[in-house]
């Protein structure tokens, strides 16, 4: 019986654990970060890269082999805008989606052509504006 129930055991906590996502998050505030970073590693089965620079996410960017899924962005970072990543990433030659995750005051969604949920960060936007960008992303591929 012991056997059986650590087969169990592993075999649930295998499927369970299982990375399916793989994301950049970059807020220029450390404690922030580690909050929204938090929320995102709760809400989807995922690794995490986080970064408190555009310019460290874009030198990592570089250097990786297999790019994230998404990215998740503080739009006002001190002498940084997360609005230019979209373009420099670009310029690497990536598509990756970006959900700009701000504190300015203003309605979430689509905004001049960038999607953004505000902060407090809340699970439901998150997922809600994850799984939008995702199926555009799955929409672009397939015009490609």
């Amino acid at each position: 019986m012991y056997n059986l129930f650590m087969f169990d055991f592993f075999k649930n906590k295998a499927k369970k654990d299982v990375p399916k996502y793989y994301f950049y998050v970059i807020d220029d505030e450390p404690d922030v970060l580690e909050v929204i970073v938090d929320l995102i590693e709760s809400t989807f089965p995922c690794v995490v890269k986080k970064f408190t620079k555009v310019s460290d996410a874009l030198d990592a960017l570089k250097k990786e082999t297999l790019a994230p899924d998404l990215i998740y962005s503080d739009i006002k970072m001190g002498s940084e805008s997360g609005l230019l990543l979209k373009d420099k990433v670009e310029l690497l030659g990536h598509n990756i989606p970006i959900l700009y995750i701000t504190g300015l005051s203003g309605q979430e969604g689509l905004m001049n052509g960038y999607w953004s949920i505000n902060k407090p960060v809340s699970k439901a936007s998150l997922k809600k504006y994850t799984k939008i960008l995702f199926e555009e992303a799955r929409t672009r591929k397939k015009l490609n």
